[in-house]
């Protein structure tokens, strides 16, 4: 009697084997081929709020909520604090305004310099006054304000800083007054 080895051939396991892995290779990668490149953000970098203003401009896109640079910020809180009737610093009508930091706000109710106005600087209120210079450095910007008394005038450092996306004064440097022709 013949004998039959009964079992089974491996060869049919082994093709099976290879499709399977080619499937797999060939699937992992078309995925890792097709799918999109993370991108890597970029250091933040620091702009003017003019240069942020002109590339929305230019982009022709609207902001939602418009937000003053430093520049405007102390224009706009010095041109209502000249021309408030009565003194806005002695009054408290300061408390009210958006262009003062909270932590400016506290430093002007604790009294400090009666006699001096700590806004101004000086006793006296000038007839007129003008930003020279405005220098940004991060969340902390320095305007020079120019006040003019006759034909002399002098510089008043005025520092302000980001709160919650806003440019606020959060202080006025008396002891840094330059007096100028």
């Amino acid at each position: 009697m013949g004998s039959k080895e009964h079992g089974f051939s491996l060869i049919p396991i082994i093709i099976i084997a290879l499709v399977l892995v080619g499937g797999v290779a060939f699937a992992v990668n078309y995925i890792v081929s097709t799918e999109k490149v993370a991108e890597i953000p970029k250091e933040e970098t620091t702009v003017t709020e003019e240069e942020e203003a002109a590339a929305a401009e230019e982009a022709g896109a609207e902001r939602e909520e418009e937000v003053k640079n430093p520049r405007e910020v102390v224009e706009e809180f010095y041109t209502w604090y000249i021309s408030n009737e009565g003194r806005p610093l002695s009054s408290g009508a300061y408390k009210e305004s958006p262009y003062l930091a909270p932590s400016f706000k506290e430093y002007l109710d604790g009294g400090y310099g009666r006699g001096a106005d700590l806004i101004l600087c000086a006793q006296d209120i000038p007839p007129s006054f003008e930003v020279e210079d405005v220098s940004i450095s991060g969340n902390t910007a320095r305007v020079n304000l120019r006040q003019a008394f006759g034909p002399s005038g002098r510089i008043v450092p005025v520092e302000l800083e980001k709160v919650e996306g806003e440019w606020l004064i959060s202080d006025v440097l008396c002891a840094d007054v330059e007096d100028v022709e």
